[in-house]
């Protein structure tokens, strides 16, 4: 038997992890090329796990890899265009010394590759499946967007493009969790403090309240700061 064959789910687990990382994850596929064997021991896999999997050096693996790649891309740039503008003038900077989450980041953090770091697939396939609300997570929290210190622009901007995701996800949804966003969602201008608050109706207008009683029609509708990803399965989905 080889090693893959009589393998237990908890290696098949990490083997299926690293397979994942040296698809999407530039420093984990350099890294892997350079010492394969330090790369496997990394995640408590033997040597012999090396003929399962393909080798990321060739041409036919780096094609897969910038497609997949690319798609994911295309998921978030298209939910997120004014978020990831906004990102990339701030990694602009004069001779481009600037410092800041960029896409390649998103791509290597663990918030892409857990499984439990973002909500349920729409369609109904269970977590790990929806790379746009992984990415909002993962924004949300690298940029400080739930602290009191929060940059508003980029949090107003985050939010909003979001809440359309959600909203038009609510209108046709397999899986019963987007319901709730139906009518519409809220946030504070500022984590923690209010007012003032915005909204995004169920018509994906965006409106800012600075009255409370003009907030009260909004009250029972979710709040952004309070959504969180849903964590992992507790099915494996490797047996």
């Amino acid at each position: 038997m080889t090693a893959l064959e009589k393998s237990p789910p908890a290696h098949l687990a990490r083997l299926q992890k690293l397979f994942v990382k040296l698809l999407f994850c530039e420093p984990t596929r350099t890294a892997y090329c350079r010492s394969p064997h330090q790369v496997l021991a990394h995640y408590d896999l033997s040597p012999d796990y090396q003929k399962s999997l393909p080798d990321p050096d060739s041409e036919n693996f780096k094609v897969e890899a910038h497609g997949r790649r690319m798609r994911v891309f295309r998921e978030t740039f298209g939910q997120f265009p004014q978020t990831i503008e906004m990102l990339d003038k701030s990694l602009a900077e004069i001779g481009g010394t600037a410092q800041g989450p960029d896409f390649n980041a998103f791509l290597s953090s663990d918030s892409f590759t857990d499984p439990g770091w973002g909500l349920p697939a729409p369609d109904g396939s269970g977590p790990g499946y929806e790379n746009v609300s992984q990415f909002y997570f993962w924004i949300r929290d690298v940029c400080g967007l739930s602290q009191p210190t929060a940059p508003v622009p980029l949090r107003t901007t985050v939010n909003a493009e979001f809440a359309v995701h959600l909203i038009n996800i609510s209108k046709m949804p397999s899986e019963q969790f987007y319901v709730q966003f139906s009518n519409g969602v809220t946030w504070r201008e500022t984590p923690g403090a209010s007012p003032p608050w915005y909204v995004v109706t169920d018509q994906l207008k965006l409106g800012r309240i600075v009255s409370a009683p003009d907030f009260l029609p909004y009250g029972d509708w979710p709040d952004m700061d309070a959504l969180t990803p849903v964590g992992a399965s507790a099915v494996p989905n490797i047996k």
